[in-house]
């Protein structure tokens, strides 16, 4: 994800005092349940969200999660759901920095990214572990699904934000276009120090 490594890692560099960072890794998945049949895309991601996931319907998760960008797309974000698990919760910029860099060329490199981010020799086996079994590795994609469906308003695309509990927005495409919108959140706060960047 390019924004990942420009814009927000950018943003992060200059306003990661003030920011305390959720980083979902689902984007535009869905499962087809029977509520939904016949809707076209985006409608039937909408419809599992609400109707299925929202609900906890016993059907949200029973087919296959149909990843937008395919298989790779499905392998990536579950790594950094499980990364993100075995991380106590904590989204690990190093480690997503790393891993967004080089899991195009190796869906493995995810074993040299926990080291560089700092996760301990524990956190990188149960990163491993949680990756290679199934159920495991299901489970932390539920809990990226779940957090996605119940974004309020549902997103429309992705990156989608939401700052401070507001509603949500697309990706902006440069930093400075993000920290503004950082930083006026934290001035309506009245959020004291702001980074320089703040003005």
């Amino acid at each position: 994800m390019d924004f990942l490594r420009g814009p927000l890692k950018d943003t992060m560099k200059a306003l990661g005092s003030i920011v305390d960072l959720d980083f979902i890794p689902f984007g535009n998945a869905y499962v087809v349940v029977d509520a939904c049949k016949g809707k076209a895309y985006p409608e039937i991601r909408k419809c599992w969200c609400v109707e299925s996931v929202n609900k906890n319907a016993s059907d949200a998760f029973t087919g296959p999660i149909l990843w937008q960008h395919g298989a790779a797309e499905g392998d990536g974000n579950s790594i950094e759901a499980c990364a993100k698990q075995v991380n106590g919760g904590n989204t690990s910029m190093a480690f997503l920095e790393c891993f967004e860099v080089t899991h195009s060329s190796s869906v493995t490199s995810y074993e040299a990214c926990a080291t560089t981010a700092g996760f301990t020799t524990a956190q990188a086996t149960a990163l491993k572990t949680c990756f290679t079994d199934p159920a495991l590795k299901l489970a932390a994609v539920i809990q990226a699904a779940r957090k996605t469906c119940a974004l309020s308003p549902q997103h429309d695309s992705t990156p989608w934000f939401v700052v401070d509990g507001s509603t949500g927005t697309t990706g902006p495409q440069e930093s400075s276009e993000l920290e503004k919108i950082v930083c006026a959140a934290a001035k309506a706060k009245s959020i004291a120090p702001l980074p320089a960047v703040c003005g």
